[in-house]
């Protein structure tokens, strides 16, 4: 239901306030203005278009054909009959579920071959413009690439990922570092992978742990961590490594803190309807300690405003 109710709006712009109302419309905020009365009445007038339409007008939903023919050619089946249709889907699912799995790691596939020929077309291309430089002027080029130079190719290659697969750059960046790890560094977990018994959220979690690691300690996490992540769900996995890594990697976890510690750092990425997304990077204990210190003021405020607000309505 949209409700419409004329009030005199805050917080707005008063070029767009002068209609004097808002629009709530449920699962939804609050919009003012006299764009969000069109809005509502559109809606508004939707509805009540729908709920004239004649049942016979109406378009069947293709399942609920389905669930009809399904149950009549059950019609006839025994309780025993049902719990082994039963156990059938069951495995249905389970396949479909493999296949999607199977799907994943194909796509990760194409994804490791995508940067290697875009490795490959880089390095021929730098031959190639340092070859006629040469020609025309005798100067040798550095054919040399830096880190830089790559950080930014993949970059790159991250956004023409995540078009392919209409997600954000970061989930674009994510796939290609999971495909390049799990196809160079991880030969029984993409073994498993492609077999269908891990899902790219698994990989996702067991990369997260290995990728610092050191190839000692990364050989016998691929071997263990490819063997028991099937059967657990990907947090309690990320749980598993973490704990694994800090029995087999020679570095210390100490260790390991210090050098992470030197990368901390906060980005920010552009949200829809006007909002920003912060992500910060830092010491768990600390940032802890900051998220409580927040929590505490921001409850203070809220108490003190409840308590203002309160005896201003007694007196």
């Amino acid at each position: 239901m949209v409700t419409f109710t004329p009030v005199a709006p805050r917080d707005t712009d008063t070029r767009t306030s002068r209609a004097g109302a808002f629009a709530r419309v449920p699962g939804t905020g609050t919009v003012t203005g006299a764009s969000a009365a069109k809005i509502a009445q559109r809606i508004a007038a939707d509805a009540f278009a729908a709920s004239r339409v004649i049942p016979g007008d109406q378009v069947q939903h293709p399942l609920a054909a389905a669930k009809v023919a399904a149950s009549a050619a059950r019609a006839h089946l025994n309780a025993e009959a049902l719990r082994a249709r039963e156990a059938e889907l069951s495995e249905a699912i389970s396949e479909a579920t493999r296949e999607k799995n199977r799907v994943e790691a194909r796509r990760a596939r194409l994804i490791a071959e995508l940067a290697d020929l875009n490795e490959e077309r880089f390095a021929r291309e730098t031959k190639e413009d340092a070859a006629r430089v040469l020609a025309s002027t005798g100067q040798v080029i550095d054919q040399t690439q830096t880190g830089e130079d790559r950080a930014q190719r993949m970059g790159q290659l991250a956004e023409e990922i995540a078009f392919a697969v209409t997600v954000g750059k970061p989930t674009g960046a994510r796939l290609l570092n999971d495909a390049l790890a799990v196809a160079e560094d991880l030969p029984h977990v993409w073994e498993a992978f492609s077999s269908g018994s891990l899902d790219q959220a698994r990989v996702s979690a067991i990369v997260r742990v290995t990728a610092d690691a050191p190839p000692v300690a990364r050989s016998i996490l691929d071997e263990q961590l490819a063997e028991v992540a099937p059967t657990l769900t990907p947090a309690k996995l990320l749980r598993v490594a973490e704990d694994l890594r800090n029995r087999v990697d020679p570095v210390s976890p100490e260790a390991r803190h210090a050098d992470a510690f030197q990368r901390r750092g906060a980005w920010n990425e552009p949200a829809r309807n006007g909002m920003m997304e912060l992500t910060i990077r830092h010491s768990a204990v600390e940032l802890t300690a900051a998220v409580d210190r927040s929590d505490a003021l921001a409850n203070s405020s809220r108490s003190w405003r409840s308590r203002t607000t309160g005896n201003a309505l007694t007196r």
